[in-house]
C-alpha cells in the first residue's frame, strides 16, 4: 500500500450515516465533503466539515497532506445552519 491515500471515518451530524473511506493524501476537503454529502444523500444542504479531534472546520481548498490528517482520523458533516 503507498502513502498516497489517508484512511478516515466521516459522518452526519445525527450519526445516520457513517462510512471509512481511503482518501487521496492530495484530495482537498472540499472535494471529500462534496463526495461524503452525495453519499449521505444530503447535497441540497449546505454542510461544513468538521475534523473532530480538533472541533475545527476544515478550509475546502486545503489538502488532507497539507493539514497532516492522520489516519483514522474522523470526520463529521455539519449542516452550516447548526455549525453556529
Amino acid at each position: 500500500m503507498s502513502n498516497n491515500t489517508t484512511t478516515v471515518n466521516v459522518q452526519t451530524l445525527n450519526r445516520t450515516w457513517k462510512q471509512q473511506v481511503d482518501v487521496p493524501s492530495e484530495m482537498t476537503f472540499g472535494d471529500f465533503r462534496q463526495a461524503a454529502q452525495e453519499q449521505a444523500g444530503i447535497l441540497d444542504v449546505p454542510c461544513t466539515l468538521i475534523y473532530e479531534q480538533t472541533d475545527k472546520a476544515m478550509r475546502d481548498s486545503d489538502t488532507f497532506a497539507l493539514a497532516e490528517i492522520p489516519n483514522n482520523s474522523s470526520f463529521t458533516l455539519a449542516p452550516e445552519n447548526e455549525g453556529g
